[in-house]
């Protein structure tokens, strides 16, 4: 790996350097998170842990049990329904952690008559578990009944803030970014508990601990957060953590600040070598990485599942086979992996909900198909294959329900449909949404952690949107001959619309105003346009 080289593109730093960014509404989710349960309209785990949950009586999947949360949807509990997820040991902590979430009670436990958990993981003295007691007040119980309650008297109809954290140095627990309540006792350790299943709304251990009211954006750390990542959780509000703009190990951020990073692929001038040149947001740096040679096609992910974007390419060999080559930003190693022929075209991203992009391509044809290889629970390595398509479609793969996985999905040009296989059920639906000439653009633009259906009209220089949360958008930014390079550029978690031209990048961020900024020659090829159909 090559830091600097003198690329021509040194001046540059002082650029960036004197760029601010907009400032983030979310907030980036703090090192160490092992669950993350947001009541998006699912149960998922958007941790790299993606220990998914599934609703237990009555069932808390569909619209009649979610409800406008803190941050967008929550979790509705009536006293009877709840969440559980599986064991899993990276959630069975030992000597550390940190359990957090927004609340909104419509009945207190002093007038149900009983404890309520808010979540919990715990067996007899192995406790691991954040709630009310029947005070009102919130708690969190470690290992064997040692704990820690609030000052703070929990009310109906109002949203709290909760964060419990153990460490070798006691209890804490913080109600709305106050810490309120200690206990010092030091060197505290929890047996581990295989076999109990993580509960969202109800105890791990006792059933009649129901939750009645909204729990929203759940987490697990596997470590105590400190003062100031729990107040940055909560001065966030209704915005929350940052998630990665739906585009599933997609998102371009190379040094895993949660923005995605300016960044350009160059066939260099003297060698059959290519660079890539990265303008890393969280440093203000420039660092160039050499990998690939001038006829290999970028394939650009988060194949790891470390939050940062690897550099990897893509070679169709002259037997006809393709051939992954894929340097781990995590360990420092170099992975290959054949899979796909030539003529394929690529559909990289995280197809089974682990946290990790898989290889994956398009292969058109009178019967396309999508074939991926999926790393969860595939020590053989098998591939899938979802036929999905027919000849002049055009592959626009992404998560379209929201389930944290890939969707087979096609736009089909002289028709203006985009057809769309749902992973969270095996349904299928279309939408009518452009025309023939238009450049598909579909991306997270409002950060609900779904794919939204949008286009790109080069004869206008103009996006139109259909946003899943928000509705629809239109923004003219671009012209004709533009390179589209939509991505997540200040971090608040939507795509933003925005152009590269002969290097020159054009940026509308979603949370304020517009940045113009050199980077690159005509020539080079933004990675944000990697994927694009």
């Amino acid at each position: 790996m090559k830091i600097i080289r003198n690329s021509g593109l040194l001046a540059l730093l002082f650029l960036l350097a004197n760029f601010t960014a907009p400032a983030q509404n979310c907030t980036p989710p703090p090192a160490g998170l092992v669950g993350w349960y947001t009541g998006d309209r699912t149960a998922n785990d958007y941790s790299a842990t993606a220990n998914h949950g599934y609703g237990v009586n009555a069932g808390i999947i569909g619209s009649a049990r979610y409800a406008p949360g803190k941050v967008q949807r929550a979790f509705s509990f009536d006293g009877t329904n709840f969440v559980q997820a599986p064991d899993n040991a990276a959630q069975d902590l030992a000597t550390a952690a940190t359990l957090d979430a927004w609340v909104y009670l419509n009945q207190k436990p002093s007038t149900a008559g009983r404890i309520m958990e808010i979540v919990s993981r715990g067996d007899f003295n192995r406790d691991l578990d954040l709630g009310l007691l029947t005070d009102d007040r919130f708690y969190l119980y470690i290992a064997n009944g040692q704990n820690v309650g609030s000052t703070t008297v929990a009310q109906t109809g109002v949203w709290y803030h909760v964060a419990g954290t153990w460490d070798a140095n006691g209890l804490k627990i913080y109600v709305n970014g106050v810490l309120e309540n200690t206990n010092p006792t030091t060197g505290i350790t929890r047996a581990a508990s295989p076999g109990v299943k993580l509960n969202i709304g109800e105890g791990a251990l006792f059933a009649d601990r129901r939750f009645v009211g909204l729990i929203d954006e759940v987490e697990i750390f596997n470590r105590a957060l400190g003062l100031a990542e729990i107040q940055a959780i909560y001065n966030a509000g209704s915005f929350g953590k940052c998630k990665s703009a739906g585009n599933l190990g997609k998102d371009y951020d190379f040094d895993g600040d949660g923005r995605s990073d300016l960044s350009l692929f160059r066939p260099d001038p003297d060698e059959n070598n290519k660079y890539w040149y990265v303008l890393k947001s969280s440093t203000n740096s420039l660092a160039t990485f050499e990998w690939g040679v001038q006829t290999d096609r970028i394939a650009p992910a988060d194949y790891d599942g470390d939050g940062k974007t690897d550099f990897a390419i893509w070679r169709e060999n002259v037997g006809g086979s393709g051939v992954f080559y894929i340097y781990n930003s995590a360990t420092q190693t170099i992975r290959i992996e054949q899979f796909g022929q030539t003529g394929d075209k690529l559909a990289v991203g995280d197809w089974d909900g682990d946290g990790r992009a898989d290889p994956a391509v398009y292969r058109a044809g009178g019967q396309s198909v999508f074939y991926y290889r999926g790393s969860l629970n595939n020590p053989g390595g098998a591939a899938t294959a979802v036929a999905w398509g027919t000849t002049g479609d055009r592959a626009v793969d992404g998560d379209y329900d929201g389930d944290g996985k890939l969707d087979p999905a096609v736009f089909r040009p002289n028709t203006g449909v985009w057809y769309f296989l749902q992973s969270s059920n095996g349904q299928a639906r279309y939408a009518y949404f452009g025309l023939a000439t238009d450049q598909p653009v579909p991306a997270d633009y409002d950060a609900d952690g779904i794919t939204d259906v949008a286009v790109y009209r080069p004869a206008e220089g103009v996006w139109y949107i259909q946003r899943s949360q928000l509705g629809f958008a239109v923004s003219r930014f671009g012209a004709a001959a533009d390179t589209l390079v939509p991505a997540d550029y200040d971090g608040d978690g939507k795509t933003d619309v925005a152009v590269w031209r002969a290097g020159t990048w054009y940026l509308q961020p979603s949370s304020a105003g517009v940045a113009v900024i050199p980077f690159g020659i005509a020539g080079d090829k933004p990675v944000p346009a990697a994927y694009l159909p």
